[in-house]
């Protein structure tokens, strides 16, 4: 019983981590099929490779106006991602949102100029 539930698990991660890569695929194909309309783009060279683009983390506001660096340095405790882990938002899931909602051109070049502040 104790095999068949291992392999069973196993069997689970594998269909998961399947799932992930082909979502993955799906999202990254549909960002190189999208057009870019703005040729003079401030970063219309390296648009088409999304992992050119700089992360879009959100921008808070602090009261001391510290940089994160400063923030860090307060807080060296404070568990830090892998490095190999992207960090960001992604610009394509958040356009895929805000098109089933309001009418977002879907383009390159507007998913290089989101931007995500805290209110």
């Amino acid at each position: 019983d104790g095999e068949q539930s291992e392999s069973s698990r196993m069997l689970e991660l594998s269909m998961a981590l399947a799932f992930a890569e082909t979502e993955e695929e799906r999202r990254i194909r549909a960002w190189y099929s999208m057009p870019l309309n703005n040729a003079a783009h401030e970063r219309a060279l390296s648009i088409v490779d999304e992992g050119a683009q700089p992360p879009m983390e959100l921008t808070t506001t602090t009261n001391n106006n510290n940089s994160k660096e400063e923030r860090e340095e307060e807080n060296p405790h404070q568990p830090q991602p892998c490095p190999t882990i992207e960090r960001g938002l992604d610009r394509h899931f958040i356009m895929e949102l805000l098109g089933k909602n309001e009418n977002v051109e879907k383009s390159l070049d507007t998913g290089a100029s989101l931007t995500c502040d805290l209110v």
